[in-house]
């Protein structure tokens, strides 16, 4: 022992020694005590890289791009909720690494992005879970004589892609009307419109109110309409 390190004053070096094994006894102490407590979770500095040892799917997101990879996440299971840390360690079991010092934030950014989007939901605070689907089908479509795909919303209101007219909704009254009987006259002018505002990147929803709005004349359809206007389910 160095002679700065034993004290000059008031204490001997059996005082002394007394009080470093105090330091011990409660360092020792403190020891138990934080193995019997849970670790606090911790991102560490640097990039987070995947475990080794040949774990089965360990490069199934390895240069994956992150967006896609959080969403395949999801996809591939479509009934669990997830968390955002839970998707996070998906990605880095299957081989992703990440060089920001909060991914779990950046999967909660593409999250947020695919929810937007309406690829994914949210459900409560921090969980998320994969979009569920609708059944699409194959139909005709109301503004022209194509056929076109018809997705059922929710309320009954139908999204339909059409290839000549364009995506839009239209409500199972509009529908009905259309097919039992529209003016050829009427009909085009409608879809005119629907097909206008389909071009410029809008979904127009065709309800019975449009239909007399757009159609162009109060004379175009071949039957009088008796439904209230507002024939939307919400």
């Amino acid at each position: 022992m160095k002679d700065n390190q034993i004290p000059r004053e008031a204490e001997t070096l059996l005082e002394y020694l007394d009080r470093v094994r105090e330091a011990y006894r409660i360092v020792r102490q403190f020891e138990v005590w934080r193995a019997s407590v849970p670790s606090i979770p911790g991102i560490p500095d640097g990039p987070l890289v995947p475990p080794t040892g040949g774990k089965k799917g360990a490069e199934k997101y390895h240069g994956a791009k992150l967006s896609e990879a959080v969403l395949g996440v999801l996809e591939e299971h479509p009934d669990e909720v997830y968390r955002a840390k839970e998707i996070m360690t998906i990605l880095i079991d299957g081989g992703m690494t990440f060089t920001a010092t909060r991914p779990d934030l950046s999967v909660s950014r593409c999250l947020s992005r695919a929810m937007k989007d309406d690829r994914v939901v949210k459900r409560g605070r921090g969980r998320w879970q994969w979009k569920p689907a609708n059944p699409t089908e194959e139909m005709n479509c109301g503004m022209c004589n194509r056929m076109a795909w018809g997705e059922m919303m929710e309320g009954g209101v139908w999204m339909v892609s059409c290839n000549g007219c364009g995506p839009y909704k239209i409500t199972p009254q509009a529908l009905a009307i259309i097919e039992e009987g529209m003016g050829q006259e009427a009909l085009a002018s409608v879809r005119s419109t629907v097909r206008s505002l389909a071009e410029e990147g809008k979904k127009p929803l065709v309800t019975i109110k449009s239909l007399k709005e757009w159609a162009g004349s109060p004379k175009a359809p071949r039957r009088p309409i008796t439904e209230p206007d507002d024939d939307l389910p919400f």
